[in-house]
């Protein structure tokens, strides 16, 4: 298992929460393409490490993994549970990840705790966007 690494006194997850939290996209409709493209300019601004689609093997494919560690999901809508449940399983059960962290376009409620281990996040991004969705 990987261990979280401190920056400058704080949590890399505390820095990737609160990147995810200043991403802004003011538009009703959004292509989830987009949402990568302010992602990986709010990352980079901060100074965070990633590596956008990155294999973590065995056919797992996650969206940002940042500082090698924390694996970031993006997700448009509101996606269904069990296959996004499924699919973070598989992540964590790779060994390659601290964090899991589900960036979702509107809430995702049912995201658990942990997926094989690894404690998951979530974060809504239209929270953070000044649009009704």
């Amino acid at each position: 298992m990987v261990m979280m690494v401190d920056v400058d006194g704080g949590s890399i997850l505390a820095l990737v929460l609160a990147a995810l939290g200043r991403v802004r996209l003011m538009s009703t409709v959004i292509e989830e393409l987009r949402i990568h493209e302010a992602i990986a300019a709010e990352l980079l601004r901060c100074g965070l490490p990633f590596v956008h689609e990155a294999d973590l093997g065995s056919g797992c494919r996650i969206d940002f993994l940042v500082a090698g560690e924390i694996g970031v999901e993006v997700k448009k809508g509101r996606p269904g549970s069990v296959a996004v449940r499924r699919q973070l399983e598989r992540y964590g059960r790779t060994g390659k990840l601290s964090r899991i962290v589900v960036a979702a376009e509107r809430g995702v409620p049912w995201v658990p705790a942990e997926a094989a281990g690894v404690p998951v996040h979530a974060v809504t991004l239209s929270s953070s966007w000044g649009v009704a969705l």
